[in-house]
């Protein structure tokens, strides 16, 4: 489904019953697998552009397969995403997500593990950015 993600990932972090009742925003009682696709898409490409530019080449290439903390990080924001995008509100489980993406009184938050990775005190086994020149090139046409 994804590059990171499968829709199983989200289910395993938020549960089945959730993801389809978040998903289903016509109360049709059917996972809209269409809805979890994109929600998946978002969370992953919001991923990537945390780290577009920075040590790591985007989209990630892990040497050991995908990292359990990056499949952990676009379950969260695309589970968060369903939730927020389902037109009910349910106070405890929107509290509960928002501290999964942004952290709480604890700390912690996907928002705050990416930005540990961005200054380097976690990193991946992940292919670096290969090194750019400096300066522009200059390319002849004979």
């Amino acid at each position: 489904m994804g590059r990171y993600i499968e829709q199983s990932d989200v289910e395993d972090q938020f549960g089945i019953d959730n993801v389809k009742v978040w998903s289903d925003l016509e109360n049709a009682d059917v996972v809209n697998t269409a809805r979890i696709t994109r929600a998946i898409a978002y969370a992953e490409d919001r991923i990537d552009s945390w780290f577009r530019g920075g040590r790591y080449a985007v989209p990630f290439v892990f040497k050991a397969g995908i990292d359990a903390t990056l499949i952990d990080w676009a379950s969260i924001y695309a589970g968060a995403k369903l939730y927020r995008h389902r037109g009910l509100r349910d106070e405890d489980a929107g509290e509960r997500i928002r501290e999964l993406v942004t952290g709480g009184d604890v700390g912690g938050g996907v928002d705050q593990d990416i930005r540990e990775f961005m200054a380097l005190s976690r990193q991946f086994e992940a292919e670096p950015v290969r090194s750019q020149p400096d300066a522009p090139i200059v390319v002849g046409v004979r």
